[in-house]
């Protein structure tokens, strides 16, 4: 298992897990390329994003309507193959958060409730959604926790990693 979390979230990792805090608005895809070669098989990563109200939500799918991501250009047959099917990338965990699709968004701090709405996306997101894409083109799976602010609203609650870290441990990898 691999985190990765933004830098600002207070959460103290268990031993023995490595992290990789990422700086707002910048993807960590050569952390999930080098954890890939080491043969890592399950990511779980943190961002934060825009809802109806504050909560906590694990991405169920997501929705990326801006045409780039990890996969575009030549394709590394080492890496994963050409048309990866990446249904079945987000893995599903109880525990105290919601859950629902995510919008991938070059900036979730301006989308609206109309465009959540029209894609039928509970929040939008910067990060993470690229991370997702790459571990699914090597063959990982993914779980991605939004902590969703609302509008006009932030959410300042702990993030509820080690409820869903435990989770995941319960569970069989490969």
């Amino acid at each position: 298992m691999r985190l990765i979390v933004p830098s600002d979230w207070d959460w103290t990792p268990p031993d023995g897990i490595p992290v990789c805090r990422r700086r707002p608005f910048g993807p960590c895809l050569d952390e999930v390329a080098r954890a890939l070669a080491e043969s890592e098989r399950l990511f779980v990563m943190g961002t934060d994003g825009m809802a109806a109200k504050p909560c906590w939500l694990l991405a169920t799918d997501h929705v990326n309507l801006f045409g780039d991501g990890p996969l575009v250009g030549p394709n590394d047959d080492r890496a994963g193959p050409r048309f990866p099917s990446l249904s079945g990338l987000y893995v599903d965990v109880d525990g105290p958060f919601l859950k629902g699709t995510v919008l991938r968004s070059p900036d979730w701090r301006l989308a609206t409730p109309a465009e959540l709405a029209a894609t039928g996306a509970a929040a939008a997101v910067t990060e993470g959604v690229l991370e997702a894409v790459k571990a699914g083109h090597g063959g990982a799976k993914a779980a991605l926790l939004v902590r969703c602010h609302g509008p006009n609203r932030w959410n300042r609650s702990a993030p509820p990693l080690s409820e869903l870290v435990e989770g995941l441990s319960r569970r069989e990898w490969n």
